[in-house]
């Protein structure tokens, strides 16, 4: 798309009290736009649409290779090498790293809510999911370990009476 220079561009500025879209102010810059070129408006937005749609893959991307590099954090020294790493990573998009002010030192809640973090939606719900029925599962083993113990114990003071 080509910017017409010879286009006087008007700033709208509201009137003081007056809302952002009271019509009273008149049409926005937006409305004169597609006014004076519909088809250049249409083009503007599906080539803002490509590139917040491009953004968000990145974004994604970026989110995945945090998750791999994570998934190799298990102690002080390998969280200093998953953050060089994602210094890297990050740095590749222009982000630096140290404004997400992580911990200096290592803790696996602070790992696993990293990785949370950069999931999608359902993949946090899947992990949580999972998560979940192993403690269930646990419980479930304690519950029949207990259940067990105590038939054991009844068993035991019929032999005694």
């Amino acid at each position: 798309m080509i910017i017409d220079a010879s286009i006087p561009l008007r700033v709208m500025v509201p009137q003081p009290g007056a809302m952002p879209n009271d019509r009273a102010a008149g049409p926005s810059a937006w409305e004169q736009y597609v006014r004076y070129d519909p088809q250049g408006a249409i083009d503007l937005r599906t080539t803002t649409q490509d590139w917040e749609k491009d953004e968000f893959d990145h974004a994604r991307n970026l989110n995945e290779g945090v998750i791999q590099i994570l998934g190799g954090v298990y102690d002080h020294a390998s969280y200093e090498r998953g953050k060089n790493k994602a210094r890297a990573l990050y740095g590749r998009f222009g982000i630096k790293l140290d404004d997400f002010q992580l911990s200096s030192e290592f803790s696996p809640e602070l790992v696993r809510s990293i990785q949370i973090e950069a999931m999608d939606t359902k993949s946090q719900l899947d992990a949580v999911r999972r998560e979940r029925r192993l403690e269930w599962d646990i419980e479930d083993d304690q519950i029949d370990n207990n259940r067990m113990q105590a038939a054991e114990d009844d068993k035991a003071l019929d032999r005694s009476e």
